[in-house]
């Protein structure tokens, strides 16, 4: 039964990603620069070619970087803007051109955050069992 639920399960996020293939991008969360907002390991949603306004995080190509995910923080008269990752201390050094603005992203899956509070768990239940197990074994002999 579960294999038959984990099938289905897998079919409707396969025909829920390709109906928004063509207008939304889904990007793993790979580094830091954005928490607390984003975490190494969120799932976030891009819609394509999105408008990108003060406070938005959008996503860009960044050459050395590859693809980056930071918050527009102003916008410059020419047109460019100015972008940082809210963990960052100071704004991006380039301005960046409206064109090279990828999408702007629209919804957060936090699976980094939960990622570690699972693993937070386990290391603490771990933590608990090594203080309880040697006790229980020793009462026994």
């Amino acid at each position: 039964m579960r294999a038959v639920l984990r099938r289905v399960a897998l079919a409707v996020a396969a025909v829920a990603l390709a109906a928004f293939a063509p207008t939304h991008r889904v990007m793993l969360v790979g580094g830091g620069s954005m928490a607390p907002a984003l975490e190494a390991g969120d799932v976030a949603i891009v819609r394509k070619g999105a408008d990108a306004h003060t406070g938005d995080v959008i996503l860009f190509g960044r050459e050395g970087y590859g693809r980056v995910l930071h918050r527009v923080v102003a916008m410059h008269a020419d047109g460019t803007l100015a972008t940082r990752g809210d963990a960052n201390p100071s704004t991006d050094r380039e301005p960046l051109a409206r064109g090279a603005v990828e999408g702007r992203v629209v919804a957060v899956v936090a699976a980094g955050k939960a990622r570690r509070w699972v693993s937070a768990s386990v290391q603490d239940a771990a933590r608990v069992c090594a203080r309880i197990l040697p006790q229980s074994h020793s009462d026994r002999q």
